[in-house]
C-alpha cells in the first residue's frame, strides 16, 4: 500500500471579490509534476497525495485557482527522502539520492545503491550488495553473505576524499 497525505488549500488562493465562501474558488491540477513519485488529485479544497512505493526525489506540482474567470496558478515542490524507510519485503532493487539516505533491506536479496549524501545502509537476512556512492557512508552486513562497496565503482575518482565505515 502506497502512503497519502493531504493538504488543505483553503487559505493557499485568496479571492478580493468575495469575502465569505472560498469554495467559489475552483482548485485544478496544471501540472502533476513527476507521478513516479506521487500522485496529486484534488477533491474540494483538499490536495491528496499518493505516494509510490520506494519512490523518491522531487517534483514541482502546479495547482490552479479559477474564480470568476481570473486564474492565479500556484507552484510548490514535494520532496520524497528515503530516510528511515520501513524493512522492504518485495522490492530487489532500493535506491537512495543524492540527499543523506537510511535505506533498509528486508527479507528478500537486494541490491541497495545510496548514491550521492551521506547514507546509511543496513542489509537484511539474504544475500545483499550496499553500494554507498558518493559521500561519506556507514554500511553494515546482515545475516547474509553480502557484498559492501562503500564508493560508486562507476566513478574514476571513486573514493576520493570519502570517509566510508564498512561493517559486517
Amino acid at each position: 500500500n502506497s502512503a497519502t497525505s493531504s493538504i488543505n488549500l483553503t487559505n493557499v488562493f485568496k479571492d478580493l471579490d468575495t469575502t465569505t465562501d472560498t469554495n467559489q474558488i475552483i482548485k485544478s491540477i496544471q501540472v502533476a509534476g513527476n507521478t513516479t513519485i506521487a500522485t496529486p488529485t484534488i477533491t474540494g479544497n483538499i490536495l491528496n497525495l499518493k505516494y509510490q512505493p520506494y519512490a523518491f526525489g522531487s517534483s514541482s506540482i502546479t495547482i490552479r485557482g479559477t474564480s470568476g474567470g481570473k486564474t492565479v496558478d500556484n507552484t510548490f515542490t514535494l520532496t520524497r527522502n528515503p530516510s528511515n524507510l520501513p524493512v522492504n519485503t518485495s522490492s530487489n532493487l532500493i535506491n537512495g539520492t543524492a540527499s543523506n539516505n537510511t535505506l533498509l533491506g528486508g527479507t528478500r536479496s537486494n541490491i541497495i545503491q545510496g548514491y550521492g549524501g551521506n547514507d546509511t545502509l543496513r542489509a537484511g537476512s539474504k544475500n545483499d550488495v550496499l553500494i554507498g556512492g558518493t559521500g561519506n557512508d556507514n554500511l553494515t552486513g546482515g545475516s547474509g553473505k553480502d557484498i559492501l562497496v562503500g564508493v560508486d565503482p562507476r566513478s574514476t575518482t571513486a573514493g576520493r576524499g570519502e570517509i566510508d565505515t564498512l561493517t559486517t
